[in-house]
């Protein structure tokens, strides 16, 4: 069966989901329970602004943003934390810095741009990889890094995992599906 993108939300799921004789099966169950009920936090500029933009159906005007924190993706307030800046305050860093923290013992993904720690900790990779090794200290998280340049060299711990931009920009802005996104932040590489 050929894959549908999905340009935008329809009214019957059935037409995006192939199964064998239309059964769902107790496999297909957990992982759309999994999927459903993973905490995701992301910082990455490119969905923060497209959290912003307007999901229009029917009589539905939701910010995209609204749905995300239904399905329990959570991304900064833009008008709180820009993470679109060019060139980081103490005060956006240290905002960043409060978010995360917050949210971290909640989340079971960390999903971040390696374009922000840049510049949240400019010239010092050994920064960057401290707050990398202390954010995927709790248990049950799992941080990804991504980047549209390849996989950093040297990241630190086995927790800390590699997603190249591309595939997260094609999850989060064009299937906007949550199981597509738990697939791959749980595919990620060390």
């Amino acid at each position: 069966m050929p894959k549908k993108k999905l340009p935008n939300y329809k009214d019957e799921l059935a037409q995006y989901t192939f199964l064998p004789n239309g059964q769902i099966t107790l496999q297909i169950k957990h992982k759309l329970f999994e999927s459903a009920i993973k905490k995701v936090v992301v910082i990455d500029e490119r969905i923060q602004r497209f959290s912003n933009t307007p999901y229009s159906s029917k009589n539905i005007n939701v910010p995209i943003k609204d749905i995300f924190e239904l399905t329990n993706v959570i991304v900064p307030v833009i008008d709180k934390i820009n993470l679109g800046a060019k060139n980081f305050s103490p005060t956006i860093i240290s905002d960043i810095e409060e978010f995360i923290e917050a949210e971290i013992g909640k989340c079971n993904f960390l999903l971040i741009h390696y374009s922000i720690l840049e510049r949240m900790y400019p010239n010092s990779k050994e920064e960057i990889n401290t707050k990398l090794a202390l954010w995927s200290t709790p248990e049950n998280i799992r941080v990804v890094i991504t980047s549209g340049r390849g996989k950093p060299h040297k990241l630190p711990s086995n927790k800390v995992c590699y997603v190249n931009l591309s595939p997260v920009l094609n999850v989060f802005t064009d299937a906007r599906s949550k199981y597509s996104i738990n697939y791959l932040l749980n595919a990620a590489r060390k």
